[in-house]
């Protein structure tokens, strides 16, 4: 497995020299522009192997400043479409050159990843959030929260009919977990909080706090049995309730 697994990042590795390689630096814009406007970069989809999953891919940028505000505003989604991002905007607290970032989405966690399993039972979403250095660049650790000003935040919808428990407005009651590369154990976060502007007839939309570069899942638990109970007998009185429990059918999931 670790072979496997080195063979494939190093396939990753080599693609991504090659796609940087071919492709120019794209120029950064002066220190006095970056920290009073919003950078958006353009950006490139590559089709992951044996899915429609896809990596998202920035090129080279010449520089980054401490106090620039970076924007990917183009949505993407998951295969199945249960999932979809719509904006990933970071706020940097250091000064780095030469640096692409990577954004590989997926319904669930890759098995050449050979990462544990989560304590939930529905994946509404995977996200490895990655970043690549080009030439003699000035590094910092995108995996530490100190190279932001803020949390980065990703903005994603997800289908209502995700089988999950639900909120009380009936979107899916979903949670972010963060793998911790330390323990190699799954962190678990916070729950999602709604971002109704991104709401409609079909999906719910929902803001997510990163808080560093990683990988990250999100979802939830599905729904107990009880709540797919159907009760034919109950008997009251004034005090007591009756269940009459040769009639309760439970449904099958």
């Amino acid at each position: 497995m670790a072979f496997v697994l080195l063979q494939f990042l190093s396939i990753i590795w080599l693609f991504t020299s090659h796609f940087y390689h071919v492709n120019p630096n794209y120029p950064a814009p002066t220190q006095e522009i970056a920290v009073e406007s919003v950078y958006i970069p353009p950006i490139f989809f590559i089709k992951q192997e044996n899915s429609n999953n896809k990596f998202i891919l920035t090129p080279i940028i010449g520089k980054i400043f401490s106090n620039m505000s970076l924007l990917i505003n183009e949505p993407f989604s998951t295969e199945t479409n249960t999932t979809s991002v719509k904006k990933l905007e970071m706020k940097f607290a250091k000064q780095a050159t030469n640096v692409g970032f990577s954004f590989g989405t997926s319904d669930n966690i890759p098995k050449i990843l050979d990462l544990p399993p989560l304590p939930i039972d529905k994946i509404a979403l995977f996200l490895n959030i990655d970043y690549i250095y080009s030439d003699k660049p000035t590094r910092i650790d995108f995996s530490n929260p100190e190279s932001f000003i803020s949390s980065p935040l990703s903005y994603i919808s997800i289908n209502k009919s995700l089988n999950t428990a639900k909120l009380k407005d009936g979107c899916p009651d979903v949670s972010l977990y963060a793998y911790n590369e330390i323990n190699q154990q799954w962190d678990t976060l916070d729950k999602l909080q709604r971002y109704k502007l991104f709401d409609t007839g079909e999906k719910c939309g929902y803001i997510v706090e990163l808080q560093h570069f990683s990988k990250f899942a999100v979802g939830g638990i599905q729904p107990s049995n009880w709540s797919n109970m159907k009760i034919n007998n109950v008997y009251h009185n004034e005090n007591f309730i009756y269940l009459n429990t040769k009639n309760i059918s439970c449904n099958k999931f």
